[in-house]
């Protein structure tokens, strides 16, 4: 109480009594110095706290848009690989397609040239053929005029006005252009190609006798060696005749083509076996017909075969395979049946009897 005492003043009743406290102790500098700074440590602490999950925050985020970004390049570096590989891809395809058709170009030029030239060949024996024939006609002239005189003194006299007509002259009919036969020109190596060539050559050969008949003019028949490609005639002359182009004669070349006709002998086999299928047509309404045209297919088969020499060999073989080809079953047996009869044993095998006998059966 005593040092309550100490610590209070006087008071008057009218007023409260005042509190008075010792003073403070002093401090130093030091300790005024720690208690302003450690506030401010602790927030700077609790700031890098903050500051560091922001940056670590940042950092996962920068990898995952950086492993994002990566991942867009290699899908672009892909997407680039492929246009690459398509375009490359394409502009190959577009080289070996013009390569195929300048290559195209080449040989239809080619054809045309070598069509040029024969056309002009034509033109120059057209032209020869129509100065033999004028000059000709300039000599029958010639010969009507010194033979007048005498006709008219056999005749008594010079004709009358109604009988004297103007001479003619000689008409020339000279096929040109496109009205001229074209001959077949050889490209071929097979056998087939050869039989087929001389096929072609064969018509060609009956078309200009013909115009030959029914004009004035003397169109030419082309030669053989005239007919074949170039290249194919330096192939054939180098590794099939084995001799230079200009030492090969028309006979040899004639030889040659015809040596395709040479009958294949190993070929029956395969004759029985594709004649198997034969049959006659019976969508056809007339007889004759089904008949020539039953023949006709035989004579494909065998044509292809290269054996058609048996249709004059082997008639009585050749009947037996169109008795096997006729429809229907019940006209068949009946033919057969006639055939196996001591009357038709000529018929049987002769091609040209059978046909005639089946057609009127």
């Amino acid at each position: 109480m005593k040092e309550a005492d100490e610590a209070m003043v006087p008071h008057t009743p009218s007023r409260m009594p005042v509190a008075v406290y010792p003073p403070l102790p002093p401090y130093t500098d030091h300790d005024l110095r720690l208690e302003k700074t450690t506030p401010r440590t602790a927030v700077i602490q609790s700031g890098d706290m903050r500051t560091s999950r922001q940056v670590e925050a940042l950092a996962h985020h920068s990898a995952a848009v950086q492993q994002r970004t990566a991942e867009q390049l290699g899908q672009v570096q892909r997407q680039q690989d492929r246009l690459a590989a398509k375009t490359s891809e394409y502009l190959q395809a577009q080289h070996d397609r013009q390569s195929a058709l300048l290559e195209q170009q080449q040989e239809m030029k080619r054809q045309m040239d070598e069509h040029r030239h024969y056309l002009e060949e034509w033109y120059r024996l057209l032209r020869a053929a129509e100065e033999a024939v004028g000059l000709q006609g300039q000599r029958l002239e010639s010969l009507a005029e010194a033979v007048q005189p005498h006709l008219q003194v056999r005749g008594g006299g010079a004709a009358s006005p109604a009988d004297q007509r103007p001479p003619e002259a000689p008409s020339v009919t000279v096929a040109a252009d496109t009205n001229l036969p074209v001959p077949p020109i050889y490209r071929g190596s097979s056998k087939k190609e050869k039989r087929d060539f001389m096929d072609s050559y064969a018509i060609n050969s009956r078309r200009i006798k013909a115009l030959n008949q029914g004009t004035q003019a003397n169109i030419f028949v082309m030669p053989l060696s005239a007919c074949i490609e170039q290249g194919t005639m330096v192939r054939i002359c180098q590794f099939e005749l084995f001799k230079e182009e200009k030492d090969v004669t028309e006979t040899e070349w004639r030889d040659y083509f015809l040596s395709a006709r040479i009958p294949d002998n190993t070929a029956y086999k395969t004759l029985d076996r594709e004649v198997k299928n034969l049959c006659m047509d019976t969508g056809l309404r007339d007889a004759e017909s089904r008949l020539s045209r039953l023949m006709a297919d035989f004579y494909e088969i065998a044509d292809r075969l290269n054996i058609e020499h048996m249709v004059q060999a082997e008639p009585k073989k050749v009947v037996g395979y169109l008795v096997e080809a006729l429809r229907p079953p019940a006209f068949k047996a009946s033919v057969r049946d006639q055939l196996g009869r001591q009357s038709h044993k000529t018929t049987k095998s002769n091609i040209k009897l059978f046909l005639k006998w089946s057609v009127e059966s």
